[in-house]
């Protein structure tokens, strides 16, 4: 075997290794998994590239394209991914008040028209919850990331970057 096999093989294997899930069996795990979500925000980079394209005379013709790219961070992620949660929790809100308000004028039509257990963020699946389970090693909870670890029960609040412990 040549030596850019060998090299390739460790690169593979090193990108095996960087996959894998994330398993949090103690709070020291849950730690070094957080610990790999910098705060950092990072800033948009403007990309500016040309596309050359035919038109129907078969003419060449060059477009200037000029856009953005936002490289983000895992936390950024994170983030906007709870913030499509807290969407869907405001929504929820107003479907509840909506009911409510049926309720008092008895409108049996709207109030069975709404199953609410298809507004339940916690047994909803968003995008977000890969990223927690694959990154962080734990579930969503509502706006919080939880872990049953051997000391107890965490949560994390990625707004206010606080852990809980959660006794039940």
């Amino acid at each position: 075997m040549g030596r850019a096999y060998v090299d390739r093989l460790k690169q593979v294997e090193q990108l095996r290794e960087a996959l894998k899930p994330v398993v949090c069996k103690t709070l020291a795990d849950v730690s070094a998994a957080l610990d790999r979500f910098p705060v950092r925000m990072t800033k948009s980079t403007p990309v500016l590239t040309d596309i050359v394209w035919k038109d129907e005379d078969n003419q060449s013709r060059t477009d200037k394209i000029l856009g953005e790219s936002r490289s983000v961070s895992l936390y950024q992620l994170l983030i906007e991914g709870m913030d499509v949660v807290k969407k869907r929790l405001a929504v929820t809100e107003e479907i509840q008040k909506a009911l409510k308000a049926a309720e008092e004028v008895d409108d049996n039509d709207l109030k069975s028209a709404i199953n609410m257990r298809s507004w339940d963020v916690d047994n909803l699946r968003f995008a977000v919850d890969v990223l927690i389970e694959k990154r962080l090693g734990g579930k969503r909870r509502g706006l919080r990331v939880r872990w049953k670890v051997q000391e107890g029960t965490y949560e994390y609040d990625p707004y206010s970057r606080k852990m809980f412990e959660i006794t039940e």
